[in-house]
Formats: structure tokens, sequence, C-alpha cells
């Protein structure tokens, strides 16, 4: 695997003033690397991560302000199969891994607080058990796989150095496709890694005003294009993500100059892909954050549903294809060829 020295620099040791670690989770590498990372939090032994993850009645975002840290080794399940909510799951080989649940950032969309009782975020430190289960399944054929999709992995890498560990799996398996994707600005975390043919680094980023609002804790949207510009110049392959588009006040002015700075800062062309997507999310993850929280006008946007799929909430057909033709627009007058462009709505 990849040296783990690059991380070690980029340590965050500002959060988690308590840590919670299961007795089996002590006998793990990984857990004395997070550890060293954190010589002045509170140390809580357990027997099961879920004792403080399922803990019933939990108010999410009170629980967010004081976010914990648990380590648990993971029994089962590694690899789960596409869903109609994650973007990139039309492909029949695609899958998803989650090597931690939840993340650092805050964003006022994240279905993640709707699907979890808890906002304590959860490190599974038997890393090698989940590359056990994706060589299996490699056996079956090429795969694309996310291992970001409920976090944000590079976003924690200076606490547990599993981006870089991921990065390793798949330079020993070219026939694996692996996106890790993010809103952080922690590419110095893994500049010294040479460019991988089979991984796509992939940066979400929204307009300013739009991130410093509705995701909260993640890295500004010019610290984030910086990242990206400079995994492309080292020579990665980089998708830009525009998702979710929000229905905000004078949405349609906001992403149209938005697209049209990204232009002027980013070589686009030189872009794996462009993917742009608007809001949607499964409706009783929907509601359950509706139940809790009334601080954030985006969550209570008067919503549809398609025949197609019928339990997620999203926005109306007109408003959904306003905005992808908006994005295919500008961006092919910016000489994007058109099938880099992928709408999903």
């Amino acid at each position: 695997m990849i040296s783990l020295e690059k991380s070690k620099k980029h340590s965050r040791l500002n959060k988690f003033s308590y840590i919670y670690i299961e007795k089996e989770a002590l006998l793990y590498p990984l857990t004395a690397e997070i550890l060293t990372r954190f010589p002045k939090s509170k140390i809580i032994e357990i027997d099961r991560y879920q004792e403080i993850f399922n803990r019933s009645k939990q108010n999410w975002r009170e629980s967010k302000e004081v976010q914990k840290l648990i380590l648990a080794v993971k029994k089962d399940k590694f690899l789960h199969t596409k869903s109609d909510v994650i973007q990139g799951g039309a492909n029949d080989r695609f899958f998803y891994t989650t090597p931690i649940l939840n993340c650092t950032f805050d964003c006022d969309y994240c279905f993640l607080q709707g699907m979890y009782n808890s906002p304590h975020a959860v490190i599974f430190v038997n890393v090698e058990d989940f590359f056990l289960a994706a060589t299996a399944e490699l056996k079956n054929g090429p795969m694309i796989l996310s291992p970001s999709y409920e976090t944000d992995l590079l976003g924690f890498e200076g606490i547990a150095p599993i981006t870089r560990e991921w990065l390793g799996f798949a330079k020993e398996h070219p026939n694996l496709s692996l996106e890790i994707r993010t809103k952080s600005s922690a590419y110095r975390s893994i500049d010294d890694i040479k460019p991988i043919p089979n991984v796509i680094l992939a940066w979400t980023i929204s307009p300013d005003d739009i991130a410093k609002k509705y995701e909260k804790g993640t890295s500004s949207t010019k610290a984030r294009i910086e990242a990206l510009n400079a995994a492309l110049h080292d020579g990665w392959q980089v998708r830009l993500c525009i998702d979710p588009i929000l229905a905000v006040h004078n949405w349609e002015e906001v992403y149209a100059e938005f697209f049209k700075e990204l232009s002027s800062q980013i070589p686009l062309t030189k872009l794996y892909d462009i993917w742009v997507g608007t809001f949607r999310m499964n409706e009783s993850f929907l509601k359950k954050i509706q139940n809790s929280r009334s601080d954030s006008d985006i969550l209570y946007y008067p919503f549809t549903k398609d025949k197609r799929e019928p339990n997620v909430a999203m926005y109306p057909h007109e408003v959904r294809s306003k905005a992808i033709k908006l994005a295919h627009d500008i961006f092919l007058d910016s000489g994007v060829l058109k099938d880099k462009i992928v709408g999903w709505e």
C-alpha cells in the first residue's frame, strides 16, 4: 500500500473530544494511527458501535455540534449495489462501500440527516476486509466503486488516511474504476501519489454564496477549485460535479454566472467529464429532516415525485430540465464536448 507519511502532516485535531472504541477495534493498526492524532481526547471503550450510534431520541442538530468519533470493526455488507438516488447508479456494475459513516461537514441538504439517528462519525478500522470484499466482487467482472457515498473520504484524510489506502488498492486492480468525490481542499494530503489511470478524483463545487450558506464546514469554493486544478495539473483524471443545483432565489442567474466563472477558473476541456444534478432525496429521509429542523429554506421547497421513482422527492420536471439545459448550454459554449457533460435530474 501507499505510504501514510503524507497524510500524517495534515491532521485535524480540533474535533472529536470524545472517541468511542470497540474493544475489538483496539487491535487494529488504523486505530493506533488515528489515536496519535487526538492525544487529548477522552477514550471510552465499548462493545458495539451501535450502542452510541443507534441510540434513540438523539437530537441530530445538537449532537452535530459536539460530534463524536467512533472506531469500529465492520462485520458484513461491505459492498452495496446501486440506488436510484446515486449518481452513476445506471451502470449495472456500480457499487458503493462505507468505510466511514457520516461526515465532518454539515450540508443542509445532506440525506444522512434523515438516514441515521446519529451524526457521530463511525470509522471502520478493518480496511483490509473491505478490500477482500472488493477483490471477490471483481472476480465477477470490472466494476465501478464509490467509497465516499456516505462520507467525504478525502475530507477525513487528516484523521484516517483511508483514501490513500483505496488508491493503493485501485493501483493493484486495474479492472476497478474508483471515484473519490469530495467537497474538501485536502488534495495536498495525497498529492505525493502519482496519478492512477483507473481513478477519478471528483470535486463537488457550488457557487460561493450557496457554499457558505448551505455547506457548512466545507472548504471554500475557491479552495476547492484550487485543489481541483492542482490535481488536474498533476495528471489525474478529474471530474467536476455541480450537484445538487439548488432552486434558491434567482437560481438561474446565480448558476449561469457561476458556470461562466468556472470556465475562466478551470480548464474545462481538460476535465474527464462534468456531472450536473439537481436536488433529490428519499422522501422518508426528507420528512424526517423536516420534522427535526426548520432553519433551512431549501428543505421546504414544494417538491414533487416522478412515477418512475415514487419514493424520491425532487424538483418539478420543468425546474430539473431547465437546470440541466442551462449547464449544458454554457459548458458547450466553453468548448466542452457534449458527451463530456452528464446531466442527472
